[in-house]
């Protein structure tokens, strides 16, 4: 299927897929921290202020508590009175505060609540301390601003005291309740991201696995047609035109097998025409050979007739000149003749008669040597076309 694939497609998918792998990863370790950080904003300090917020309330109690306890040693009745250089007003105004810090407190944590026991174990706390102490006490200290010292001492002792040991209890109830939660809320958050982490490493390990497979493939589809390529290619620069090529994809690397499969084909194809075409030289060079070889002995036994026919004609050159001669002696003799002529009738006309025919004589050497000098200008033009031709 790879085979099919353009490799600049391939490429995209490959590059594309391992963008979205990144970009899971990313989103879902974001994601899990994003979770962790909520589960730890939710869980983990919502308990620590449900706790900071129940210890604060417990603390204002005991203030309140101390400070009836304080403001009761400034009955002018006993002698530690005159010990405090303090007014009585200052314990008021502080329990006054920690009241009203006590109701916001309350408020607060109460909106908080979530859970049906944490509701139930808080009102226990809040009515078994008689509403966190805070109406006893006000009844106290109204009691000592009244000077009535006695009346403060009795709600200390059979209001603050009972409901403050009886909502210890509650209120420890809650403490240990609160604990609890804070240490599962506390195993919840360290097992969430217990689970992150390994879902984050088998992301990661999935991401790598397949970022390694998507690149293994993606090699193997790109260098195998390569190689193949290559071979082809060093096959035919080695002059091996035999190869068979199969082309087995259709992207751009199946493009350029088929490329070189037509080149092979094409080169095969020339090969054989020009080995062809060396064939037929071959056989007309030797037709040529063979054809200069008889032109040769032709023009060899042109050359030998040539020579006989020189050999002729100075043979009959030779004649010429003899009968040159002769006419050259006849023409002497002729004289003479003339001379002896003078001398005697006979002899001048027996001479004479032998003149008309040495003249016969001489008109025919002179045709012959026509004929002679044509025969030898016809030779030397047959002996330049040879010449010529061969």
């Amino acid at each position: 299927m790879l085979a099919n694939i353009k490799i600049k497609t391939l490429i995209i998918a490959v590059l594309g897929g391992l963008m979205i792998l990144v970009v899971a990863v990313g989103s879902l370790g974001l994601y899990s921290t994003a979770h962790t950080r909520r589960m730890f904003t939710d869980v983990s300090l919502r308990d620590t202020k449900s706790e900071n917020v129940f210890v604060q309330i417990r603390l204002l109690m005991e203030t309140n508590r101390s400070q009836i306890l304080q403001a009761l040693q400034h009955n002018p009745a006993f002698d530690w009175a005159k010990l405090h250089d303090h007014p009585l007003e200052i314990h008021f105004t502080t329990i006054d505060k920690a009241s009203a810090s006590i109701r916001q407190a309350w408020e607060q944590y109460r909106e908080s609540i979530e859970s049906p026991e944490e509701q139930r174990l808080a009102d226990a706390w809040f009515a078994k301390s008689g509403g966190l102490g805070i109406k006893s006490v006000t009844d106290a200290a109204t009691a000592l601003k009244a000077g009535q010292w006695d009346v403060a001492e009795t709600v200390l002792i059979s209001t603050i005291n009972p409901t403050y040991r009886v909502g210890g209890v509650a209120s420890a109830e809650l403490s240990d309740y609160l604990a609890k939660r804070e240490k599962a809320n506390g195993s919840a958050v360290e097992t969430s991201i217990t689970q992150t982490s390994y879902v984050l490493a088998g992301a990661l390990a999935l991401s790598l696995a397949l970022a390694i497979a998507t690149t293994v493939l993606l090699i193997r589809g790109i260098t195998t047609p390569l190689n193949q390529a290559i071979a082809i290619a060093r096959r035919v620069a080695g002059g091996d035109l035999s190869s068979r090529i199969e082309v087995a994809s259709s992207n751009e690397l199946g493009e350029l097998l088929n490329a070189l499969k037509v080149m092979n084909d094409s080169l095969a194809a020339v090969v054989g025409s020009v080995r062809q075409s060396s064939d037929s030289i071959a056989t007309g060079s030797s037709q040529i050979a063979t054809g200069n070889a008889d032109l040769s002995h032709r023009t060899e036994m042109q050359a030998s007739n040539l020579q006989q026919t020189a050999a002729s004609m100075e043979q009959l050159t030779g004649t010429v000149k003899n009968n040159a001669d002769t006419a050259l002696e006849a023409t002497q003799l002729a004289n003479t003749a003339s001379d002896v002529a003078a001398h005697g009738g006979v002899v001048v006309g027996e001479v004479v008669a032998t003149m008309e025919q040495i003249s016969a004589s001489s008109k025919k050497i002179s045709d012959i040597i026509s004929v002679i000098d044509g025969i030898a200008f016809q030779t030397n033009i047959l002996a330049l076309n040879a010449a010529v031709e061969a």
